[in-house]
Formats: structure tokens, sequence, C-alpha cells
């Protein structure tokens, strides 16, 4: 006589089942609970020297500087390339309106002590060495930078990240360097009136080039830079103030330095206050 095949009932096959849907679901929520805290330690020791090493930078030069562009003073830095663009859309920059400092640093060396034009400044050579430099440090969108137009060809391009162009900024410098007495240091001192911008047409102009990726969008009531006001300036009372915050979207979440996701609190930015060490007495740095 055969005797009945054993097998598993109904219940049994749903219950076995469950219990590995259980398991899997476990596993997931582990695997995803571990993620999340690892893409975002990941985020945050890229953003720390990308903040630290930006400020750094920007804070050496701004202490060179024997000028800052006081604000309300306007100026067009090109008339074609995404990251020489304003965020208003334009070429148009105003400090203290728009998210940009700009200053001139003296030269190095001079041709002739007797020079009153440009510190002897040669077109052609040792462009650092021997003449003034135009700075402007700026933010613009992320979008814009990772898609170029126009006299762009010098970009540093991170390459594009989706779920950060459309929110994150960037932030650029621009340099140029006079070659001509207009607007630069001559024995009448400095000029406001904005003439001539070295640019990429010129001797040693160049345009926007990558000094920190992933900057906290420029919403909010906190300026990224407080220039000083019209007037005469001083060394050791003359400053630029730069408030400074790095923000990236990770897997699920947002990750920012300092670690406060707001944007209205100055606790919540890396403030600086920088005193250039030669404005109201312009001299060489060597």
């Amino acid at each position: 006589m055969k005797r009945p095949t054993a097998g598993l009932t109904l219940i049994e096959l749903l219950v076995g089942l469950a219990l590995i849907g259980i398991v899997l679901a476990t596993l997931l929520s582990l695997t995803i609970g571990t993620a999340r805290p690892s893409a975002a330690l990941q985020a945050r020791n890229d953003l720390l020297p990308e903040l630290q090493t930006a400020q750094n930078y920007m804070a050496g030069k701004l202490r060179e500087a024997v000028y800052i562009f006081p604000a309300g003073v306007s100026f067009s830095l090109a008339g074609s390339g995404n990251t020489l663009k304003s965020p208003s859309g334009s070429y148009n920059w105003t400090i203290g309106t728009d998210p940009m400092v700009a200053f001139i640093v003296p030269p190095k060396s001079v041709v002739s002590p007797t020079s009153t034009t440009l510190g002897g400044c040669a077109s052609g050579s040792d462009n650092d060495k021997y003449c003034y430099a135009f700075y402007a440090f700026y933010a613009i969108k992320r979008a814009d930078l990772v898609n170029p137009t126009g006299a762009d060809s010098r970009t540093n391009n991170p390459g594009p990240d989706a779920s950060n162009d459309a929110n994150a900024w960037v932030l650029m410098e621009y340099r140029g360097y006079y070659t001509t007495s207009v607007l630069g240091y001559t024995a009448s001192g400095y000029s406001t009136t904005l003439t001539n911008i070295p640019g990429a047409t010129t001797n040693g102009g160049s345009s926007g080039r990558l000094l920190m990726d992933y900057l906290q969008p420029m919403t909010g009531t906190i300026p990224l830079f407080t220039a000083p006001s019209t007037g005469p300036q001083v060394a050791g009372q003359t400053n630029m103030k730069m408030n400074l915050a790095a923000r990236q979207a990770a897997p699920g979440q947002i990750v920012r330095l300092p670690n406060n996701l707001l944007n209205t609190d100055p606790a919540a930015f890396n403030t600086l206050t920088v005193y250039p060490r030669n404005v109201g007495k312009p001299q060489l740095l060597n």
C-alpha cells in the first residue's frame, strides 16, 4: 500500500514566504540605514576641504589688495560665456547687490622704481610680476559651469551632477592684468570709474575659473560678500567679510557645512573678515 507523499501545506508555504519577506526587508533596511550615513560622511569629507581651501585662498589674495571696489560699483566682465554671467542673466555685475567681490592686487616687482603707471608693466611677459592685477570672486549656478558657452574654454568643468546642478552654486575666480594706465595705480591713486576691465581679449585675461564646488544656494538674507562702502580706504580699517557654506544633495538627504540647513542664520556660515594690508598705502609685495 502506497503512503501519501509528504509536502507543504498552503499555510506553511505562506508562512515561509512571509518569513523570507521579513528577513529581506530587514536586510534592505540595514543596507539603506548604513548607506545613508556613509554617503553623508563621504559628502562631508568632500565638502570640508573645498570650503577651507577656497576660504584660505580668497583670504590670502584679499589681504594683498591695494583697492577693493566698493558697494554700488557696476561693471561687465565680458559679453559672452556662462561662467561670466551675473545672476540677473546679463553680464553686468553690481558690488553689494550681486554675489561678488572685486579688487586690485599690486605687482611683485617693478621695471623702474620711478614708474608711476602700473609698476612699469611690460605687455606680454611676467604679468604677475610686473602688472597690477584685477581679481573678482563671484558665485554662479552650477548648471552654468557644467554647460559652458562662449568665452569659457579655460573653465575647470567638474562634470554634471543631476541631483545638484539645478540648486547648487559654485565659486569662481576671474583674473586679468592691467597693461595700460587705466584704472590701475597711478600718481593720482585709484579711480572708481571702470573704463576697462582686463578681459579674455587683453593681455593676461581669463574666463571664469572654479574655486569651490557645491556652494550654498544664493538665497536668504546673508550675503556671500560684504564690500566696503564708498570712501577712502585705510589699512587696518577697510575690510571685506565673506560668509561661506557648502551644501550637497546626497542620497535621500541634504549635507551642509556648517551643519545647519538654514541660510538666514549668521551662525550657519563660516564667516571671515579680511583686512587688506596695502589699501591706502600702495606698495609692492617684496
